[in-house]
């Protein structure tokens, strides 16, 4: 009997709804003039896209899973790698299927972070930095993708850009705290990087994602419930990341840094989407 909890333990369920709930803003956002059969088929895309990037890594990083999260499906036996190269091929199947019986346009724009995310996973996972740069885009993708096709795609670019940042954030973050699976296993992360460097790389990070932040207010593109939405909650965090990562054992506490920068992410999107419920109501 097929056991399916390691399958969806395999998409990271959560993840991969997150992409798909960015995608349903990114459509709601943009007020696209496509009906809501195009908008289910773009999140099942989105939402298989990012599980199949998520199988893919897992197939490559077996040996350091296995030291650092071993209960994962590949380290822990559950599945084999033979079952899981078949299950990224379905659902990259379905990821493309579905974008392309949208449009043309949407399926080029499937293939496309798909060819990222398998380009990833094989070549540019152990190269410091870029590997991280290339996650956060792909992250940060789903919010334009759903406004793909809209005249009002251009409202996005600076929230898109602010998830780009705080994932790459959470991203270099994320190397540290897999650092001693990755050296026992000769990958090569951001975690070879001096820790001075990456200290001063992740607080010129937090400024000008700070920065950006006020950007949808003051463009107009969004209103008084997104300024106070984001005061209240990303504000906060953002400074307690800056606290954390002060902290001599900073790297102690990368866990906590990295839930903080994945909440900032939600955060945001939950602003927008609730400045733009409020309009609408109003």
């Amino acid at each position: 009997m097929i056991q399916f909890a390691p399958y969806l333990q395999f998409i990271r369920l959560q993840n991969a709804c997150m992409a798909g709930g960015a995608v349903a803003l990114g459509f709601w956002l943009s007020g696209p003039e496509k009906s809501p059969g195009s908008l289910i088929l773009l999140i099942i895309s989105a939402v298989t896209a990012t599980g199949f990037g998520n199988v893919v890594n897992d197939i490559r990083d077996i040996e350091t899973d296995a030291i650092s999260h071993p209960e994962r499906p590949l380290p822990s036996g559950r599945i084999s790698p033979r079952a899981a190269e078949f299950f990224a091929a379905f659902l990259v199947g379905i990821s493309l299927a579905c974008a392309f019986a949208v449009s043309l346009l949407h399926g080029a724009a499937t293939l496309i972070p798909c060819l990222f995310l398998l380009l990833y996973a094989l070549f540019f996972k152990s190269v410091p930095l870029l590997g991280n740069i290339l996650v956060s885009f792909l992250v940060a993708y789903p919010l334009l993708y759903g406004a793909i096709g809209s005249p009002q795609l251009n409202h996005l670019v600076i929230p898109a850009a602010l998830a780009f940042l705080l994932n790459l954030m959470r991203e270099i973050v994320k190397d540290f705290q897999d650092r001693e699976g990755d050296r026992r296993t000769g990958i090569t992360t951001t975690a070879v990087v001096r820790e001075q460097s990456i200290k001063r790389i992740l607080f010129s990070l937090t400024a000008i994602s700070g920065i950006l932040l006020i950007i949808p207010y003051t463009s107009g593109n969004f209103g008084i419930v997104y300024l106070i939405s984001v005061c209240a909650t990303i504000v906060p965090m953002h400074g307690y990341v800056i606290i954390h990562t002060a902290s001599t054992a900073w790297k102690d506490r990368c866990k906590d840094i990295s839930f903080l920068l994945k909440t900032e992410l939600v955060c945001g999107l939950c602003a927008l989407a609730l400045d733009r419920g409020l309009e609408t109501l109003l």
